[in-house]
C-alpha cells in the first residue's frame, strides 16, 4: 500500500515540529498563517504550496526533498553519551566526532557534569567535569556541529539512568533505520532497551569491537612521527598530516606511543604539541614495556610533576593502574614507591583511591613502608585504612624493616597518627 505525497508531507511537518518542540500556533506564527492551516496540513486534508513548502523546510533547517520524501536517507549512527564515560574521558566528544553522525548530550548528563564541577571538593573529578563541559560547549559552537543538547520532559519517578534511556528511546522511535548507541560505563543500561532492536549499549570495553580503529595509518608517516618525537623535533610533528597517522600506535622498537616517548624524553614542548595537534590522543593507552604503564604512570615513574599536572588537567584517570609486572600499580603507588613526595602531595589533591591494592595486595602505604619513605608514610597514614592486609596477610606497619635505623620512629608515627584513623 503506497502512501500519498500529501500524507508524507503531513507526517514530516508534524515530525519536524515535534522535534523542535513547537506547537501548531508556534509554527503558524513563524509562517505568518492561521493555525487551522497547519492542522489541515498535518492531517493530510490539504498540502502547502511549493513556495510554502520551501519556507517550511527553511524554518526546520531541512531540504524540501526530505519534506516530500524524495531523499534517500541513509541510516545514521547516533551516539548518546552517559555521564560516566565523559567523567573518565572529558575529550570523548572530540573523538566521537569522526566516528558517528550525531552526538546527543541529554540535559540530565549536562546537569550531572555541572553538579560534579560545582561540588565543594577538590580533585580531578571537578577538573574532568569542567573539561567535559568545555568540550561540549566548544563543539556546540561549531557551525556544522554534530552535537545536540536534548531537553526532555521526564516522568517524576525516573532515576537519571532511566532519563537518559528515555532520550535514547525517543530518538530510536524517530527513525527505525538509524542505529542508536548509548555509550556508558554502566551495564545496567542493557536491561532498559529489551524491545528496541535499533538501540545498542556500548561500554569502554566493547567500544573497539563496535567501532574498530582505522588501522590504515601510513607506515612511512608513522615512521616519520616516531623519529620526530625521538629527536624532539616538534616542528616536524606539526607538519605531519594527522589524518594519516595513528597517534595511539605503539612504536615497534620501544613499545611506547608518541606521547609516552615524549614523556620519557621529558620534553614538555613535544607533549603539548602532541596534545594540541591530535584531538583523538588517548591518555589511557598503555605501553608494551615491563610494567605496561599509561602516560600518567610513566610520568610518575619519571618523577615529573609538570607532566603529571598536564596529564591530569587534560583528563587522565588518576586511579588507572598498570597491567604488567606487579599489575595494579596506580599513580599514587608509583609515586610512593619512588619516594616522589611532590607527586604524592599533588595526587592527594585529586580524587585518588588510597585503599586500592595491587596484585600483591599492597596499598600505596604498604609500598611506602617497604621502601622506608618516612615523609610519604606520614602523609598516607591518616587517609588509609590501616586494617588492610596484603596477600601475605601483612598490615602496612608490618612491612617496615625492623633493621632500618629509623624503624622505631616509623612505628611511633603509626601509633601517633593511627589513633586518628581508628
Amino acid at each position: 500500500m503506497s502512501i500519498s505525497v500529501t500524507q508524507v508531507i503531513a507526517d514530516n511537518i508534524k515530525k519536524q515540529r515535534n522535534e523542535k518542540k513547537w506547537s501548531q500556533d508556534d509554527l503558524a506564527a513563524k509562517l505568518q498563517i492561521a493555525r487551522p492551516t497547519i492542522s489541515k496540513w498535518e492531517n493530510a486534508l490539504s498540502e502547502p504550496s511549493s513556495s510554502q513548502l520551501a519556507e517550511i523546510a527553511k524554518i526546520f533547517g531541512v531540504s524540501t526533498d526530505l519534506m516530500i520524501g524524495n531523499s534517500a536517507k541513509k541510516p545514521e549512527k547516533i551516539m548518546i553519551v552517559d555521564t560516566s564515560v565523559l567523567m573518565k574521558k572529558p575529550v570523548l566528544i572530540n573523538e566521537l566526532d569522526d566516528i558517528v553522525d550525531e552526538i546527543i548530550i541529554p540535559d540530565i548528563v549536562y546537569k550531572e557534569l555541572n553538579f560534579q564541577k560545582d561540588k565543594n571538593t577538590r580533585g580531578s573529578q571537578k577538573q574532568k567535569a569542567w573539561l567535559a563541559m568545555a568540550n561540549i560547549q566548544n563543539q556546540l559552537e561549531k557551525p556544522l556541529t554534530k552535537v545536540k543538547m536534548i531537553e526532555t520532559q521526564y516522568k517524576h519517578d525516573l532515576n537519571n539512568d532511566e532519563k537518559i534511556a528515555t532520550v535514547a528511546k525517543e530518538r530510536a522511535n524517530q527513525s527505525l533505520l538509524d542505529k542508536i548507541y548509548v555509550y556508558t560505563d554502566d551495564i545496567y543500561f542493557s536491561s532498559l532497551f529489551e524491545n528496541y532492536a535499533n538501540v545498542k549499549v556500548v561500554t569502554p570495553k566493547t567500544f573497539e569491537d563496535v567501532f574498530p580503529t582505522n588501522n590504515e595509518a601510513d607506515p612511512l608517516l608513522m615512521q616519520e612521527l616516531f623519529s620526530a618525537v625521538k629527536l624532539n623535533n616538534a616542528d616536524a610533528v606539526k607538519r605531519i598530516d594527522e589524518t594519516r597517522v595513528d597517534i595511539n600506535k605503539l612504536d615497534s622498537e620501544t613499545g611506547f606511543t608518541p606521547l609516552i616517548l615524549a614523556i620519557r624524553n621529558k620534553n614538555i614542548k613535544m607533549i603539548n604539541c602532541l596534545m594540541e595537534k591530535f584531538p583523538n590522543l588517548n591518555l589511557e593507552t598503555k605501553d608494551k614495556n615491563r610494567y605496561i604503564f599509561t602516560p600518567l604512570l610513566n610520568a610518575c615513574q619519571m618523577q615529573n610533576l609538570e607532566v603529571i599536572k598536564i596529564l591530569v588537567e587534560a583528563g587522565a584517570d588518576v586511579n588507572m593502574a598498570g597491567s604488567g609486572t606487579n599489575h595494579g600499580n596506580t599513580p599514587l603507588m608509583v609515586c610512593a614507591w619512588e619516594g616522589f613526595i611532590d607527586g604524592v602531595k599533588y595526587l592527594m589533591e585529586q580524587d585518588v583511591s588510597y585503599n586500592q591494592q595491587d596484585n600483591n595486595g599492597y596499598t600505596a602505604l604498604h609500598k611506602a613502608c617497604i621502601k622506608n619513605k618516612y615523609a610519604i608514610i606520614k602523609l598516607l597514614i591518616p587517609v588509609t585504612d590501616l586494617k588492610i592486609r596484603d596477600h601475605k596477610h601483612r598490615l602496612a606497619i608490618e612491612c617496615i624493616d625492623p633493621n632500618n635505623s629509623n624503624s622505631k620512629s616509623l612505628y611511633d608515627l603509626f601509633i601517633k597518627l593511627g589513633k586518628n584513623n581508628e
